[in-house]
């Protein structure tokens, strides 16, 4: 019996065996080295747009931004080239709004105007357009209006809209806090004042200034605390404006040249 009890159990060894390599042979075919694989299908792929080709996407803006400043040229009587001085993204769109029926600005991408504008010559999209192209460096844009020169050039001799001057801005004139209570600041502004580097404290719910504090002298160039300071207290030492460099008047192709070009667009 013992000798059967034995026999049993190594048939039933092997069996078990048998039947677990038939089924881990169905589960996991072997996979045929010489024979090839299908190819995986490319439909439903998702694709984010940080694989896209940007330098298509960046020919396709360019390519638009050319086509919208001729038909700028197309739409519109002068071409002026202007420059700025203390440029405010907010002004300029209120400029943009107010002029919005017969003008538009252009501010940046110069290149890309240049070569709407036509590089030389043989490529200006008008006559005489070239010449404008060889001035659109540095902090110049371009604005396309349907106004009289007239109107254009004495807004934009009387145009000045003031701001807060900004961190690397010099000051123009010298900021002097009085020693003694300020009407200037609230208490809840103690703890600011403090890290501006203002000697203050609050007395019954006011602030107070312990001794004569200069905020910035004439000439000065602001520093981020100085600059902000000057906000706090009121003080815009900016002017915003707009100066004509040159102008291009499509009937007869003239140019006008209004003031010699500064240094950044030279």
């Amino acid at each position: 019996h013992a000798a059967n009890a034995r026999t049993y159990l190594q048939f039933d060894q092997i069996h078990r065996i048998f039947l677990s390599r038939i089924f881990s042979h169905r589960k996991h075919p072997a996979v045929n080295p010489t024979k090839p694989r299908m190819p995986r299908s490319k439909r439903n792929r998702v694709v984010t747009l940080s694989q896209t080709d940007k330098h298509n996407v960046g020919k396709e803006a360019k390519s638009s931004l050319v086509q919208t400043v001729r038909k700028c040229i197309d739409d519109h009587q002068h071409i002026y080239i202007f420059t700025y001085d203390n440029m405010r993204n907010k002004k300029l769109k209120d400029l943009r709004t107010l002029w919005g029926d017969d003008s538009r600005f252009f501010l940046g991408r110069n290149k890309i105007m240049q070569i709407a504008l036509g590089r030389n010559e043989a490529e200006e999209y008008m006559e005489n357009l070239h010449h404008m192209a060889q001035v659109l460096e540095g902090n110049v844009g371009l604005l396309f209006t349907n106004k009289s020169p007239k109107e254009v050039e004495e807004f934009f001799t009387n145009y000045a809209e003031e701001d807060f001057a900004r961190t690397g801005n010099k000051a123009t004139e010298d900021v002097v806090l009085p020693m003694g209570k300020s009407d200037l600041f609230v208490a809840s502004q103690k703890d600011q004042l403090y890290k501006l580097g203002i000697p203050v404290e609050l007395k019954k719910g006011e602030i107070h200034v312990l001794s004569n504090f200069q905020v910035c002298k004439k000439g000065q160039v602001l520093t981020p605390e100085q600059a902000k300071i000057l906000e706090m207290v009121d003080n815009k030492q900016a002017i915003f404006k707009i100066l004509l460099i040159m102008r291009w008047d499509k009937k007869d192709g003239a140019l006008e040249t209004f003031r010699e070009l500064p240094d950044s667009v030279q």
